[in-house]
Parts: C-alpha cells; structure tokens; sequence
C-alpha cells in the first residue's frame, strides 16, 4: 500500500506539470487514472478509494471543470472493481481488465470535460471528440497494460504492495 501513494503523487505531479506539454499524438495521457486502475486491481477496495480519493481531489483543486467530477470518477471505478471482485467474485488478473477499466474511466473522465464545455455554451465537433477519444484511450490502453507488466514482474515477485 505504501508503495502506491508515492506513485499517485508523482501521477498528479505528472498530469498537470508535465503532460500538458508533450502531448503525445495530440492528447494528454491521464496518468492518474491509470495509476488508479492499477492500484484498484492489486489493493484492497478501502485502500484504493484513499488513493482514489486524494488523487481526484488534487486533480479537482488543480483542474478547470466540473468540481468533484474527477474523484466521482476515480472512487466509482475502485467501487465497480472492489464490487466486481467481492461481490461477483471473477479474479481480476488477465490483460483485459485494465484495457476496459481504462476505456471506460478515459469516456467517462472526458464526458465530464464536454458536458461542461457545453454547459458554458460552447460548441464540440463531434467527429473531432470521437476521434480524440480513441486516441487518447489507445494512449492510455498502452501506458496502462505497460504498467501491468511491471507491477507484475518486479513489485508483486517481491513480496507484494
């Protein structure tokens, strides 16, 4: 457990410090929500929704949209994995899991973005935003079963978190 809340203040760090900046194929990686992800699939669920919380707290103090909106996000996602893995009972270790966990927590993030966009009275291109989103869940796809790997290989063989 505490080796993950280093990694979610250096995820927060990251997002709003430095990703804004490089943008990789035009979209900002959430570094935070894959840290989540994968701290909710290998934690308890009331150690994950600690991390949930303060990581989307920090990103709601620092972020321009919709207050609250990137915690409800987070702290829904470790409910929906805590639930499935409790409650359910399906084990939550193949590749897959990360891949739709992070698909839908990037729709959902997103969907908080332009609704406000259009709440102020702006406008979307449609076409623009799906395109976006596909991009940026590819991203975040990626950076996320990466992550898997390496939790896997070095953290868990050495003990666990």
């Amino acid at each position: 457990m505490r080796r993950w809340w280093p990694a979610v203040l250096v995820a927060v760090w990251l997002q709003l410090a430095w990703l804004p900046f490089v943008r990789p194929w035009g979209v900002v990686p959430n570094v935070v929500l894959i840290v989540v992800v994968l701290a909710a699939l290998e934690l308890p669920v009331s150690a994950g929704l600690g991390l949930a919380i303060v990581a989307g707290l920090l990103l709601d103090l620092a972020g321009g949209g919709w207050f609250g909106w990137s915690m409800l996000v987070l702290v829904t996602l470790v409910l929906a994995v805590g639930f499935v893995n409790t409650q359910i009972g399906w084990e939550l270790d193949g590749w897959w899991e990360p891949v739709i966990l992070v698909v839908a927590a990037t729709m959902s993030m997103s969907l908080g973005i332009f609704l406000a966009v259009l709440a102020e009275g702006g406008t979307i291109h449609w076409p623009v935003v799906m395109m976006h989103l596909v991009i940026e869940s590819a991203v975040n796809i990626g950076l996320a079963l990466g992550g898997r790997v390496i939790i896997g290989s070095r953290w868990l063989a050495r003990g666990g978190l």
